[in-house]
């Protein structure tokens, strides 16, 4: 045997054994807190393809197996993801509490609050309107797609033509887990299902040559170094025919479903008409206030709220001489002024675009002094898709990818407003 065999032989004996320290140390028994929490994050991120790649770390790299692919949404997949939550949050009880104190303390704390809000929650199996003109697969899905997953290689813009075939299943899915809502006394009210038929038919109107998922593409391609011309017409041109295989079909359905829901939709709201209406009320007031009210308690503190906040209103309005019979009367005559809105039309939305971009610049200069650390990536503003902008409540924001590349890598993408 050569010396250098020999070296080569040690060395690698050395990595298997570290390697094998470290899997002890952070996978298989983990030492500390921290590293609990550690390995469960990643347990459960390797559970979804899409938060693998709004973390940015591994998409196009060697170790990239997930970016082809979108969230898996049946139902068997959920009940999967609820055991390792259950066992993750028991896991936590051998860490603590007893034993830490100050960050650590804090850490499992947070932990343990964290996994039994998802828990609690996730009991619920009909519990909300998983497609609605905010959120769902038919929002969500296109808005990653053509704002989170990265084109910077040719590998990746085949990841993305993957990922534009794997939407069709997702449509397909959802549209399984929306009847079966149904058949279990959830349907959206007939506002909610109105709105909804209009963003996705928004989404699909004009076939494949105005469909976002292609018109978005051919910009995105000219960056990428590797592709010609004939390579990037190609892609396009595959991207067209996905879309039109497998993602308006899947509009269409869903489309069919909810104009069947619509003819015995009702106009009623609230939580409580829905099976198990109180506890999953209660399970989500308990999810977004951290706390043990009440639906009286949080709504008389609302009334109260209310009550200061337009004495406030009140005062700022009487300085400013806008007058009225009641508050509503003179928020209606402020929201008329023309120095107060921007024309409904391109220009006027260009006009706000710029206002926004404007008072973030203001925002960003001053945040050194009262932040120690200022995020790496800059806040992109920009237009909602056409698309879906008569559908949508209002503005939203989608965060840049959690783990920041952006020096080794500089199409990471940034986190982005939308207006």
């Amino acid at each position: 045997m050569t010396a250098l065999r020999k070296v080569l032989l040690w060395f690698f004996g050395f990595v298997v054994a570290g390697f094998a320290a470290a899997s002890m140390w952070f996978w298989l028994t983990p030492i500390g807190i921290n590293n609990y929490v550690n390995k469960i994050t990643v347990q459960l991120a390797l559970g979804s393809p899409q938060a693998l790649t709004q973390v940015g770390l591994i998409d196009d790299t060697l170790l990239d197996f997930h970016s082809g692919k979108l969230d898996d949404l049946t139902i068997e997949h959920e009940k999967k993801i609820l055991a390792r939550l259950r066992d993750a949050r028991v896991g936590l009880d051998h860490y603590g509490p007893a034993g830490l104190e100050g960050q650590e303390l804090l850490t499992w704390k947070i932990t343990a609050w964290f996994l039994d809000d998802l828990i609690r929650q996730g009991e619920f199996e009909h519990s909300a309107y998983r497609v609605n003109q905010i959120s769902g697969a038919t929002v969500d899905t296109p808005q990653f797609l053509t704002d989170v997953h990265v084109i910077k290689s040719p590998r990746s813009a085949q990841r993305y033509l993957s990922r534009l075939t794997e939407f069709g299943r997702v449509l397909r899915e959802a549209k399984v887990r929306v009847e079966d809502d149904r058949a279990n006394g959830v349907v959206p009210p007939d506002f909610v299902i109105s709105q909804s038929l209009l963003g996705m038919r928004a989404f699909i109107d004009g076939g494949t040559e105005k469909n976002a998922l292609v018109t978005t593409l051919p910009t995105k391609l000219e960056k990428v170094q590797g592709l010609n011309d004939a390579e990037r017409a190609k892609i396009v041109a595959e991207a067209r025919q996905i879309v039109q295989r497998e993602v308006i079909p899947g509009y269409e359905a869903m489309i069919a479903l909810f104009e069947d829901m619509q003819r015995t939709a009702n106009h009623d709201a609230g939580i409580w008409r829905l099976p198990r209406g109180e506890a999953i009320y209660a399970a989500a007031l308990k999810s977004s206030t951290t706390t043990d009210l009440n639906a009286e308690q949080v709504h008389a503190l609302g009334l109260s709220e209310v009550s200061r906040i337009e004495k406030e209103m009140l005062a700022i309005m009487d300085a400013q001489g806008i007058a009225g019979d009641t508050l509503a009367a003179r928020i209606h005559t402020l929201n008329t002024r023309a120095d107060q809105v921007f024309p409904n039309d391109d220009a006027g939305r260009a006009a706000m675009l710029a206002f926004l971009k404007e008072v973030d610049a203001r925002v960003m200069a001053a945040a050194p002094q009262f932040f120690s650390t200022i995020p790496p990536q800059p806040l992109e503003i920009v237009r909602v898709p056409i698309y879906s902008q008569d559908s949508s409540p209002g503005g939203y924001y989608n965060p840049a990818a959690f783990i920041s590349i952006k020096k080794i890598m500089p199409t990471t993408p940034s986190s982005r407003c939308r207006r």
